[in-house]
């Protein structure tokens, strides 16, 4: 399940169609969506920025605290995702929530039902401008205990309690799938969405503790460059994101997926 959203560097990385359908996965029992909120326009798009730039300024306390009553109210059910079919790229999942970053979280869930209903065994959710080693992520699912809540990932350290899971990787099983679900009217919409899932799954609902898989970052092509064809096999998620203005991460995509060739790693 990759987050995708109307607007760069979204749209350039869905033209270059480096990551293609789920046909190209049909073997591995893997299916490929794109799940996104409802388009916005270009003047409702500029306000929801916005207001979200509120989070990372001196007054972030009064959005947190207007999140926390309104969103939170507003979110306590959420849809089920449209499922729109594609032909020759991942398929669509739609949500009824506006698409910004504040309801990053709804269109998750609703995706989440979808995946639900249509009895998936494992959900990977992911980014854009992440690819993931395709060896190694089965090696994770195979080896897990699916009688009990999967919470996996890249690990992210931030100033809670304990290391939680970036939503950029993140792997759950079906019974994690399922305390999310039980657990939609809880979400704190005042945080960002993966500290929240973290939140549910790590030290609220359940006590997991997460397990954490390799993960690296690449800014920029040269950083590609500088890593040892050998040594990207140790990685199973790899995330490409530039830090220009505006930013190229679709280029880095590609230098990445040329070195993951030679490497002989088979990616998604």
């Amino acid at each position: 399940m990759v987050a995708n959203a109307h607007r760069e560097p979204f749209l350039s990385i869905d033209r270059a169609n480096i990551r293609k359908g789920s046909e190209t996965l049909e073997n591995f029992l893997f299916d490929v969506f794109y799940y996104e909120g409802r388009q916005i326009g270009r003047i409702e798009g500029k306000f929801r920025d916005n207001i979200e730039s509120i989070r990372y300024k001196k007054f972030w306390h009064v959005l947190k605290v207007y999140d926390s009553i309104v969103l939170n109210n507003r979110w306590k059910t959420i849809e089920t995702a449209k499922f729109i079919p594609e032909q020759g790229k991942p398929n669509r999942l739609i949500s009824p929530s506006p698409e910004d970053l504040r309801h990053l979280a709804v269109k998750f869930y609703a995706s989440l039902h979808y995946c639900i209903d249509e009895n998936y065994d494992f959900v990977l959710r992911t980014t854009t401008n992440s690819l993931f080693n395709l060896r190694n992520i089965i090696n994770h699912i195979e080896h897990s205990d699916t009688s009990k809540p999967l919470y996996m990932g890249r690990k992210l350290e931030l100033s809670l309690r304990s290391p939680i899971v970036s939503g950029s990787f993140l792997l759950l099983n079906r019974a994690s799938m399922l305390v999310l679900r039980d657990n939609i009217p809880n979400h704190d919409h005042s945080v960002l969405d993966d500290v929240a899932i973290g939140k549910i799954l790590g030290y609220e609902a359940q006590k997991l503790e997460p397990s954490f898989a390799n993960s690296i970052d690449f800014n920029s092509i040269e950083e590609v460059d500088s890593l040892r064809i050998e040594d990207f096999v140790r990685y199973t998620h790899y995330r490409c994101k530039t830090k220009v203005i505006p930013r190229n991460d679709n280029l880095v995509l590609g230098k990445l997926v040329s070195s993951l060739i030679k490497a002989g790693i088979r990616y998604i």
